[in-house]
C-alpha cells in the first residue's frame, strides 16, 4: 500500500512539473485502459500459478490465450458476448488439456510442448479464420468481425452507478476535478478503475481470491499443492496424481484462454 502512494506520489509530482504539456500522466482514462489491458495478463498468470503449484511448467499460456481470443471471438459472434468468453475459456481449456496429455500423460518436456502449443496456436487459428471469419463484413484472415461486448457498470457512490434506480453521487469524480494535489490524482486513478468497469472485468478480479481459496483453503487444492511439491508422497496416499496434475494444467489453460477471450 505504502509502496503504490509512493508511486502515486511521484507521478504527481512529475506531472505538475511537466504541465501544461502533459496533464494525462494521471487521469481516469490512463487508470481503465492500464486496467483493461493488466486483466488478460492478470489471467494468464494466475493460469500459471495452477499449473505450478501442480508441478507443471506451463509455457505455453499464450498459445492458449490465443486459442481463447478466437473462440471467444466465435462464440460472441455466434451466440453473444457471455457465451464468447465461456467458449474462449473453453477453447484455452482444450490447449491446457493438450499440454496436459502431452506432459502428465506422455512425459513430453514441459518446455517442448508448451512452446509447440504456442506455434501451433497462432497457426490453427490463422486457417480457422480463413475458413470462418475471411468470408463475413468486417472479418478477415488476421480479424474476425466487429462483435458486441459484455456490458460495463459504474460503481454506486464512488463513481455515479445506479442503486435500485437511483443515481449516486461520483465521490472520485467530484474529488478528481478539485484540482488537489495528489488527493485529485488519486481520485482520477480510482476513477478510472471504478467506472465503465466491464463485468468481465469485475469476474476476472475475482478469480484471485477465488483461486487462492481453492488452491490453499480447500482439499482440492492441498491435492494439487501435494501432487506438484512431493507426487510420491501423494500417491502412498491415494490421491490419483496424474488426474490432479491434468486438472490443475486444463484450469491453467481455461483461465489464460478467458483472458484471450
Amino acid at each position: 500500500m505504502l509502496a503504490a502512494l509512493g508511486l502515486v506520489l511521484a507521478l504527481s509530482v512529475t506531472q505538475e512539473l511537466a504541465r501544461p504539456e502533459t496533464t494525462d500522466l494521471i487521469s481516469a482514462g490512463t487508470a481503465e485502459s492500464t486496467l483493461r489491458r493488466a486483466v488478460p495478463i492478470l489471467l494468464a498468470g494466475l493460469g500459471g500459478i495452477w499449473a505450478e503449484r501442480a508441478g507443471v511448467v506451463n509455457i505455453g499460456l499464450e498459445g492458449m490465450m490465443i486459442l481463447g481470443t478466437w473462440f471467444g471471438a466465435w462464440g460472441a459472434l455466434e451466440f453473444g458476448p457471455w457465451w464468447g468468453m465461456a467458449i474462449g475459456a473453453a477453447g484455452g481449456a482444450a490447449g491446457g488439456l493438450l499440454h496436459a496429455v502431452a506432459t502428465v500423460g506422455f512425459g513430453v518436456d514441459h518446455i517442448i510442448s508448451g512452446v509447440a502449443i504456442n506455434i501451433l496456436a497462432p497457426a490453427l487459428t490463422r486457417f480457422l479464420s480463413r475458413e470462418v471469419f475471411a468470408d463475413r463484413p468486417g472479418g478477415g484472415i488476421t480479424q474476425s468481425p466487429r462483435v458486441e461486448s459484455v456490458s460495463s457498470v459504474d460503481l454506486p457512490f464512488v463513481s455515479g452507478g445506479d442503486l435500485l434506480g437511483w443515481t449516486t453521487p461520483d465521490l472520485f469524480g467530484w474529488a478528481a476535478d478539485r484540482g488537489w494535489f495528489l488527493v485529485s490524482d488519486l481520485s482520477a486513478l480510482l476513477s478510472g478503475i471504478t467506472s465503465s468497469l466491464s463485468w468481465a472485468t469485475v469476474l476476472a478480479l475475482a478469480l484471485v481470491p477465488a483461486s487462492v481459496i481453492v488452491l490453499w483453503r480447500t482439499r482440492l487444492g492441498l491435492r494439487i499443492r501435494s501432487a506438484g511439491e512431493h507426487p510420491v508422497a501423494a500417491d502412498s496416499l491415494g490421491i490419483n496424481v496424474y488426474r490432479v496434475k491434468a486438472l490443475a494444467v486444463v484450469v491453467s489453460g481455461g483461465l489464460a484462454g478467458f483472458g484471450g477471450a
